[in-house]
């Protein structure tokens, strides 16, 4: 039998890696403490000459997000083709960060085609202090995942690379969508960064 995961309130996983302090030491914050943060509420986002119907010019495209600052959120792999009982990876890459410290990510999915098994943190947290992993798993298609580097001496993360790696279960045939709604990168100071996040197939069969 597979262990089960130890769950937080997902209210709160979100909300404390947003809070939480990137220099010093890190202590408990009561909920009561807790203040907003900017996370961005959102489904995919599209290039406006993708929307009109232009022709696709990637280098163009990510000339244009390098020079505004924006980064992008990828699930990989962008489709998955699987069969009742496998076992699934999915990666969450980002490309183009700037002084990376914290993430708060939510993911949406169908429970009834899968459902989520483990969560841990990706290879680009490996270059550093480890870091601090909370995710909640306790409301049936919803993940809610937070996680941060914290300390007086902190390496951020630039540029691309692994932030997450998500292990999913298909559960029966169906297809659905894993799509990312509320995420933000955070540096010091909670500076955000402006990013765009696509959202990834899995069909079950």
């Amino acid at each position: 039998m597979r262990a089960r995961q130890p769950v937080v309130v997902a209210g709160v996983v979100c909300a404390l890696v947003l809070c939480l302090p990137t220099a010093g030491h890190s202590a408990a914050i009561p909920c009561t403490a807790l203040a907003p943060a900017p996370v961005q509420e959102q489904q995919a986002v599209q290039d406006p000459e993708e929307q009109a119907g232009a022709p696709h010019a990637p280098e163009r495209s990510r000339d244009r997000r390098e020079k505004s600052g924006r980064a992008r959120l990828i699930l990989s792999p962008a489709t998955s083709d699987v069969a009742p009982g496998d076992e699934l990876s999915v990666q969450l890459l980002v490309v183009g960060a700037q002084g990376l410290l914290r993430l708060p990510v939510t993911l949406h999915y169908d429970p009834l085609v899968v459902r989520v098994l483990s969560v841990r943190a990706g290879s680009a947290w490996e270059r550093g202090s480890p870091p601090t992993l909370m995710y909640d798993t306790s409301h049936p298609g919803k993940l809610v995942v937070g996680v941060a580097r914290l300390g007086r001496e902190v390496t951020p993360i630039s540029g691309a690379g692994e932030l997450l790696r998500i292990a999913f279960e298909a559960v029966a045939p169906g297809n659905t969508e894993l799509t990312l709604k509320r995420f933000a990168l955070l540096g010091r100071r909670a500076q955000t960064q402006r990013v765009d996040a696509r959202p990834a197939k899995v069909s079950v069969q």
